[in-house]
């Protein structure tokens, strides 16, 4: 992570003579970019609801010449829940889950309508597959550091949310071309539905084993595209995360197959609780579960991205089943998990009971 030099969708120069300014509505030309010291010029800015775009018009955050972006792309086949747990992360930011943390997040005002277009929904739509006059845009989210009960900007993150199709439609284009922002990306989510791990038992596997084969030509065409990363970027400095998404499903008969203490909501408030602890605690069951239910070919795949993968368990959504809400409760706050791994290892916010509380 660092400064925004070129731009995610296209590849141009990100610099204060590139960047244009414009209505997010009508696409009407907009005034010039403040000052940066003028608040009262943000202010005016802001409420005539202007964005800042590159000279190819693609969305960026209106920070992106004085806070570090993080890029943060989801991946996966079409239903695997990528869009749900964007829709989750976005809920989660917009609420004060992460003050307790020392952050206040929020949309971006130039993102808030994109975001209730796309995710503020009962049901969130699949996401479209992307073509070149029709690319897929960024989601951008704010987020603000306290420190010493002062409010400071500390990281803008974009979220690119992949078409679960961009693999596959046959239009003279490829994932490379769609996607052009993965090998770029900061943080990579692959999302790995209970479809997708062909050893679990019958009665989980809601799809034909046909799926298999789709969840395993996304991780290798990813994977693939993404290690084909800018020459400056190291594997390292990319964050692999691998979401067992639609968690709530995993239950047989009355139990569930995966350790119900890895289903259970974060407990985002409490300083008491070492966020970064428990995320490592849960990594060798997590593992394990996810090889015996046979996605071990899946990790290795991850794997050539940056040998260190994380995993998580996600509900997108809380269980309809009412015998389960005790034991998910707000289960959804897991769709932070791979944002919170990234604000870790860079630093931003207290997430370790040695940090103290807020």
């Amino acid at each position: 992570m660092a400064r925004l030099r070129y731009c995610p969708v296209c590849g141009i120069g990100v610099g204060p003579q590139e960047l244009l300014s414009r209505h997010p509505v009508t696409g009407a030309e907009g005034p010039e970019r403040p000052d940066e010291s003028d608040d009262q010029a943000w202010l005016d800015w802001h409420a005539q609801s202007y964005e800042l775009t590159c000279a190819h018009g693609h969305p960026l955050p209106h920070r992106v010449l004085s806070v570090d972006t993080l890029v943060m792309s989801y991946v996966g086949q079409p239903t695997a829940g990528k869009s749900t747990m964007i829709k989750q992360l976005g809920k989660a930011l917009n609420s004060t889950a992460l003050s307790g943390r020392g952050l206040i997040t929020r949309t971006s005002l130039g993102s808030r309508r994109l975001f209730d277009d796309l995710y503020d929904h009962d049901q969130v739509p699949g996401t479209e597959t992307a073509h070149a006059d029709s690319p897929h845009l960024s989601v951008v989210f704010e987020i603000d550091s306290l420190v010493d009960g002062r409010r400071r900007p500390a990281m803008d993150v974009m979220v690119f949310d992949c078409g679960g199709e961009d693999i596959f439609a046959d239009d003279g284009e490829n994932v490379r071309q769609r996607t052009p922002f993965l090998p770029v990306s900061d943080v990579v989510v692959f999302a790995l539905p209970p479809a997708g791990l062909p050893g679990l038992p019958d009665d989980l596997r809601v799809v034909d084993l046909a799926q298999t084969k789709v969840t395993e030509a996304w991780f290798a065409q990813a994977s693939a595209w993404i290690g084909l990363r800018p020459a400056s970027r190291a594997p390292e400095d990319q964050v692999v995360v691998v979401a067992l998404t639609k968690a709530d499903r995993y239950r047989t008969g009355d139990r569930f197959v995966l350790p119900a203490e890895l289903l259970r909501a974060r407990r985002l408030q409490s300083t008491a609780v070492g966020l970064d602890e428990t995320l490592a605690a849960e990594q060798p069951a997590l593992f394990a579960f996810t090889d015996r239910a046979g996605g071990g070919p899946l990790l290795e795949l991850a794997a050539q991205v940056n040998d260190t993968v994380f995993l998580t368990a996600v509900s997108g959504a809380a269980p309809d089943d009412e015998t389960k809400q005790q034991l998910f409760g707000m289960a959804p706050n897991r769709s932070l998990d791979p944002l919170l791994i990234a604000l870790m290892r860079r630093g931003l916010g207290r997430f370790s009971t040695a940090a103290g509380p807020a």
